[in-house]
């Protein structure tokens, strides 16, 4: 178990950086997150314009309403990480507090949250019926997002690139390793 704090820590870790075109509509808690890193970083497609690009009009319109799906993204993204790494791991225990683990060992969980924000802001760019910054119809782009997400594998099945899920699901396997040590075990028994 883990508290709201933890959630919202977390949360804010990173921020979405600023927009390229200079648009304000972003506010900086958005802007800026706790270690001064922005999701761009996990991969360019995930920034400020390409963001309010695929919004619904009635959303990017108004600053507040942006401002309130951004954190949402986020807090939904934070709450996706903890809950994969720790929830659905074979050792979680539910008595256990794990608040003071996860807010002494922030920057352990900074890797999955980011990749989870990419995949959330590439979804939501493959689902929007708005143009993008090139002003290209997303459904020319569907394509092209779909394999940024899932990667590629060649008929024989081996992997030609990794997309931002299997990159997710890495970290959070690294994750996993550090707060969820595998315990040597010792067997007595003899080999003859």
């Amino acid at each position: 178990m883990y508290d709201a704090n933890s959630i919202t820590e977390l949360s804010t870790l990173i921020g979405f950086g600023d927009s390229i075109k200079g648009d304000t509509t972003v506010d900086a808690a958005n802007k800026v997150g706790t270690s001064l890193m922005v999701f761009k970083s996990f991969h360019n497609l995930v920034e400020v314009d390409n963001l309010l690009s695929s919004f619904a009009s009635e959303i990017s319109s108004v600053p507040a309403d942006v401002n309130i799906e951004l954190t949402r993204i986020r807090t939904d993204s934070a709450k996706r990480v903890l809950a994969d790494i720790l929830d659905q791991h074979i050792d979680y225990d539910d008595e256990t507090d794990y608040s003071e683990l996860i807010l002494t060992k922030m920057n352990l969980f900074s890797k999955p949250f980011g990749f989870a924000v990419c995949i959330s802001c590439l979804e939501l760019m493959m689902s929007s019926g708005r143009f993008n910054v090139e002003q290209r119809s997303i459904r020319e782009s569907y394509a092209t997002l779909k394999l940024e997400l899932e990667g590629a594998k060649s008929d024989q099945g081996k992997t030609l690139s990794y997309g931002i899920i299997s990159k997710y699901n890495y970290s959070v396997k690294q994750c996993q390793k550090v707060i969820f040590q595998i315990k040597p075990t010792v067997d007595n028994k003899s080999n003859w």
